[in-house]
This record gives C-alpha cells, structure tokens and sequence, in this order.
C-alpha cells in the first residue's frame, strides 16, 4: 500500500485508535529503550513487612544471608502468561467489474524482490484501493480476478469480474447509492481505471469466480501486421474456418515461471477486416477459451502454437494463388502448334555462342518413341564449356587446399576392442551423418507444422491487443 493510501485510511480512523497505533510525538530513543527494559524485567511481587522480617531470619544460617523463599500465590502469579486479545470483523467481500483504459499499467504492484524496485506504474488494485479502502475504515485488502491481462493490453467492454477482500474493515457495507457516488467519482477521476456495479457479496460469489477460470470465454480484438497484405476474400476465409483446435506449447516469454506442457485450446476468428490505406494492417476479433495465449495465436511463438493465424494466412494466400494459376491456365491461348513449329525448326547455329543448344522438342514419331527421341537428342548436343566465374571458382577451391607431405598414419585398434567386435560385429554408423536414413525416428526432432511446410507461413506481427469482455454464467 503507498504512503497516500495509508494516510488516507489513516484519517478515517477514530482519534483513540489513531493515537494508539500511531502516537505523536514519536517517542525519543532513550524512553523507547526504557520502555523495552521494563518489558524484558520481571515485575516485582509484594511481600508485606512482618512476613519479610520473618522470612529473612529465617533464611539467615550461620551469618550468611539467604534469599527469602516466594509464596504460592506470589508463584502462581509470576507464573500466568501473558495473553493479548485482539478483535477484528470478519473479511467482507465487495464484487464489481473493472475496466482498464490505458497501457502499460499492470493487474497487480509489481516489486523486485531483491531490490525492491517497483516495476511498471500505478496497478490497478491500487488505483481501486485508493477509492474503496477509506470508505470502509480499513488499510489492507486482497483482490480476487476472474483472470488477468497483460500490462500493455486495455481491458474494455462490461470489464473484468473482480472480488475485493476487505480485511480489519471498521465500517460495514455501506447504502447502493453511496457505491453509485463512489463509482461516479472514480470515472471523473481520470485515473485510467473504471468500477461499475459494486455490490456486496457473500463466498458463494468467492467460489464462482475461482470455478469459472478454465470454463470462461473471453473476445478480444487485435490490430495485426502481415508481411503479405491480405485480401478481402483471405480475411473471410478465416471467418469461415469456424472454430479452431489450438495445441500451444507454453510460451517463450512465460517459459521461466511455467511449466513447460502442451494446453489445448479452443480459438475462432468472429471477424476480420482490412485497415482502409494500410494494405499490411488488419483487424481481427477473437473469441477464445480462458487460458489461451492469444499473442502466440497471432505470431506462431516460432512453431509452438499451431495452427497459428499466420501460418492460416499462408495456406489460404497458397491456396488461391494455385487457383489463380489454374484458372490462368485453362483461359490462356492454346498456342502449341506455333511453339512446335518454332523449337522444330531452331538449329544450333541459332543459339547464343558459348550456350548449350535447345533440345528438339520430343515429336512423336512413327515407332511412338517419345522418350528415345529425347534421349538421342539430349546424347547429341555437346556439352557447354565451363563459363569463367566457375573456372575460377575452382582454382580457389584447389589454392585453398594443403598438400602434407608427411601425413601422421591412422591408429590400429586395440586388442580387446577388436576382440569384442569380431565376437558382436554391428553395423557401423556415422555420427556426424545428419541424413534423416542416418537418425532414429525416437530421437529426431518433431515434423514442422503443415502450415510451414513450402513457404506457406505469412509473418504476422500483433501491435495492439484489447479485451473485449470475460463472459460468466453466474456473477452478482
């Protein structure tokens, strides 16, 4: 909690429990040490006069002077520990939505534990505590989430359900018309963060938000960049895929503070649309399973979520670009006749001096050879000299090369191991064969994903990323 939100807290609180928690003046150093000597010091019992006369005559034995004994009662006192009672009210539970208008502003107070460095600015929870804590009397608080987004993504739409545990709370919940004032004022605060139908709660609501976090569904939209521009008809074929069955390998980013498994999820593209003058830029609107990485959707996280929107695109742009073709095929002219009669009639001496002379087109002769026609036409043709860029090509490879002329000769093998390998002979493998014949199928490396394959993969970078609301079945 920062220094404002407790002096905030601290002014609600009543002047006797003010004054006791924080006295003023400060105490000086040596009352402060007077006050833990009289602490650690055991408290003096009471022993009346005649009993002390005659207890120490008593304990007096040859001259020498014995402590006076304790009574029971004085024992039995000394010996009550000391017990410290405090009374709190029990947490209450304060439900609402919040919507988070600006970047580059985390859920939660980001520290380095070592250093203790805040990381990012203002949190949410602060910026909610700031406005909540002083009406209820209190100076800490814990905040439940159905979920939570990244620090540079806005949570907009009816917002994030979210739980605000009160704890040490000096005041009840107050009237509905105090929280309507209370939201009012936090959207005329400019703050960056909205509260909208706060509303007392009970834990009925506290294990709703906890069931709900695998069986929520959440909508984004993302603005993207694509290396390729997309066409109108691209973007609708993505809508028409429907529903999709991600399979996303935990991301690079989080690697270090998650397990690194497979999650299964669910993703389907709601919409899609071009950015009018930006050929590169589109925007897309998600609607997903809870948990699922919706960056590594876009961008493909190098091959660990698949498919991915990227590797889509290229299936779909690969797909109607051999359709174009085909179509361009079928309506071309048919012009076979004037291009036989063109390579029939060439010679070598039309060629270009220095390059190998076209092979006759393969005809069909009277036989119905068309193979050895070619093949006798391919034997005839000389084969092209050389060109100078590969001459020297060659005599630098050769340069390269070192002549020893006295070259260290090959180490027999030892008996014993040449023993064991006449009695179990093994095939003999290169190791440094890198073949795919040469590795066992158990240890090579997984097949790239289909949409990889033969450059059918478009770079797809995400710029901006808004969610656009966190669907629940119950919430109050």
């Amino acid at each position: 909690m920062s220094l404002e939100q407790a002096s905030t807290a601290a002014c609600s609180l009543p002047r006797p429990v003010l004054t006791r928690l924080f006295p003023w003046p400060p105490l000086t150093l040596a009352k402060r040490r007077g006050l833990g000597k009289q602490q650690t010091e055991k408290p003096a019992v009471p022993v009346p006069a005649a009993a002390g006369a005659a207890a120490g005559a008593a304990n007096e034995v040859d001259g020498m002077a014995m402590e006076p004994e304790l009574s029971s009662a004085a024992a039995a006192v000394r010996a009550i520990p000391r017990v410290y009672v405090r009374a709190v009210h029990k947490p209450l539970l304060l439900a609402g939505r919040y919507c988070k208008l600006r970047r580059h502003m985390p859920q939660s107070p980001w520290f380095i534990l070592g250093t203790g460095a805040r990381i990012g600015g203002r949190s949410v929870q602060e910026a909610i505590e700031h406005f909540v804590l002083p009406l209820y009397g209190t100076l800490t608080a814990k905040m439940i989430t159905g979920g939570r987004e990244d620090a540079d993504v806005r949570m907009l739409g009816s917002g994030r359900p979210f739980i605000l545990e009160l704890q040490g709370a000096l005041r009840g919940h107050p009237p509905p018309e105090t929280l309507r004032c209370l939201e009012q004022h936090m959207r005329d605060s400019n703050c960056g963060v909205t509260v909208q139908g706060l509303t007392a709660c009970g834990p009925a609501s506290l294990d709703a938000i906890k069931a709900a976090e695998e069986h929520k569904e959440k909508t984004y939209r993302a603005l993207c960049w694509a290396e390729t521009p997309p066409e109108e008809e691209d973007l609708q074929a993505l809508v028409a895929m429907g529903r999709l069955e991600v399979a996303q390998d935990t991301p690079v980013r989080v690697l270090h503070r998650r397990a690194a498994k497979i999650r299964p999820k669910w993703v389907r593209v709601e919409s899609a649309s071009a950015v009018q003058g930006q050929p590169h830029y589109f925007v897309i609107q998600l609607r997903t399973q809870a948990g699922a990485y919706v960056k590594e959707f876009c961008h493909g996280d190098f091959g660990r979520c698949r498919p991915s929107l990227g590797g889509l695109l290229g299936q779909i742009q690969k797909r109607r670009a051999a359709a174009a073709a085909d179509t361009a095929a079928a309506n071309a002219p048919d012009d076979d006749d004037g291009a036989a009669d063109t390579a029939v009639g060439a010679s070598p001496s039309t060629a270009a001096d220095g390059a190998a002379p076209p092979l006759p087109l393969a005809v069909n002769t009277e036989d119905g050879g068309f193979a050895e026609a070619t093949a006798a036409a391919a034997a005839a043709s000389p084969p092209s000299p050389p060109t100078a860029a590969a001459a020297a090509a060659a005599a630098a490879t050769a340069a390269k090369r070192k002549f020893n002329p006295k070259p260290k000769p090959r180490p027999a093998p030892k008996p014993e191991l040449q023993a064991k390998l006449d009695e179990n002979p093994e095939p003999q493998t290169d190791r440094k064969s890198t073949s795919p014949a040469s590795v066992p199928l158990s240890s090579r490396a997984p097949s790239a994903p289909e949409s990889c394959d033969n450059g059918a993969f478009v770079r797809v970078e995400i710029l901006q990323l808004d969610v656009l609301d966190v669907h629940l079945d119950h919430w109050p």
